[in-house]
């Protein structure tokens, strides 16, 4: 009888702790949580007293609402932010964190609280250089049979040179003046079609110089289009009008991002940087033909510097879930995304989109 009333006791002693472990666990209100920052406008920005912006502002609001103290810590990239999280380094990854299923593997998200998807910028009214022009012209083959036209016009001065010396008494006696006064015949008849050259040998003569003005012409017209041709095809073949035409081209991405996976899974080419104000000056200096990143993220750098030339194209592509990260197992998960839902719930959500995206959708 006695020790049918010690098990009992014993039993309810261990529920009873079992309940205040599982209490106290969630907040661990004694710790002061390091949180992971990547700075990404307009869901991770520098503040005046830290950071700010959509992000910050939802995890503030639910780390108040669950009485959390925390100490914010800045991480140079996606990738370093979410190996961070990974390696336990920091308690929880605030930033505009896709929700993918690799990503799931190395750690445990919150709730998603935004609804976002990529999109491409692209330089503005982009005009191309001689650098492009060339490489289209060696691309298409002009460039060698430029080559052979200034062999061409080369052995007719030598020629011309040569006749001249021997048959013109007038002509400059030093090799390097005939060769010069020679060349400025041949060129002015290719150019120009005219020819200024004294006439010679007769009715073969003018001949000659007939057949070589209408080579000339010929040459010039061919330079002409070929250079018109590269620039046309430069203008079209070139046009980004949305994701579908980054094939064959090399874009910018967000080293570590979903981006940066999806560009590349469609055998795309990148470039990945450290974060957008560095892909925005890549683009601008010619390193890549366009950029891939979250579509908020790309237009609101858009209207925060409108002196740049540069602009969005395109729909949304590959929708996604943006939520806050933690190490797998983490105790603050549920308390988080309880949170998270009521902000949504209360129109939190609504309010911080408007403020920061200029719109509640």
């Amino acid at each position: 009888m006695h020790l049918r009333w010690v098990l009992a006791l014993l039993l309810l002693l261990a529920l009873g702790v079992g309940a205040s472990a599982q209490q106290a666990a969630p907040t661990d209100s004694g710790k002061t949580l390091k949180v992971g920052v990547y700075v990404e406008p307009p869901f991770v920005e520098p503040g005046p007293n830290g950071y700010r912006g959509l992000a910050v502002e939802l995890w503030e609001w639910t780390a108040d609402r669950n009485e959390l103290d925390f100490a914010y810590q800045a991480l140079p990239t996606i990738h370093d932010l979410l190996q961070a999280a990974e390696k336990g380094e920091i308690d929880v990854a605030v930033a505009p964190l896709t929700i993918t299923e690799d990503r799931l593997k190395r750690v445990d998200f919150t709730q998603p609280w935004f609804n976002g998807g990529l999109r491409v910028m692209i330089e503005e009214s982009r005009s191309y250089g001689i650098r492009e022009i060339l490489r289209g012209l060696v691309d298409a083959g002009h460039v060698r049979i430029y080559l052979w036209i200034a062999a061409i016009v080369f052995g007719a001065t030598v020629l011309l040179t040569a006749v001249d010396r021997h048959f013109d008494q007038d002509f400059p006696r030093r090799w390097h003046e005939g060769m010069a006064e020679s060349f400025y015949h041949v060129m002015s008849v290719a150019t120009s079609g005219k020819a200024a050259h004294k006439q010679m040998f007769g009715v073969f003569g003018r001949i000659l110089a007939a057949l070589w003005m209408v080579c000339g012409v010929t040459l010039v017209a061919y330079v002409t289009s070929s250079i018109t041709t590269v620039m046309t095809t430069n203008a079209l073949t070139n046009q980004i009008a949305g994701f579908s035409d980054l094939n064959g081209k090399t874009v910018g991405v967000l080293k570590g991002s979903v981006a940066e996976a999806y560009s590349r899974d469609r055998g795309i080419g990148t470039v990945s940087y450290g974060d957008l104000p560095q892909a925005v000056q890549g683009l601008l200096g010619r390193e890549v033909s366009a950029l891939v990143g979250d579509a908020a993220a790309l237009e609101f750098y858009d209207r925060s510097h409108p002196q740049l030339p540069i602009t969005e194209v395109g729909g949304i592509v590959h929708r996604e879930m943006l939520g806050f990260a933690l190490p797998q197992g983490s105790p603050l998960v549920h308390e988080l995304s309880l949170a998270i839902i009521a902000a949504t719930e209360e129109g939190l959500l609504d309010r911080l989109r408007l403020k920061y995206l200029g719109s509640s959708n």
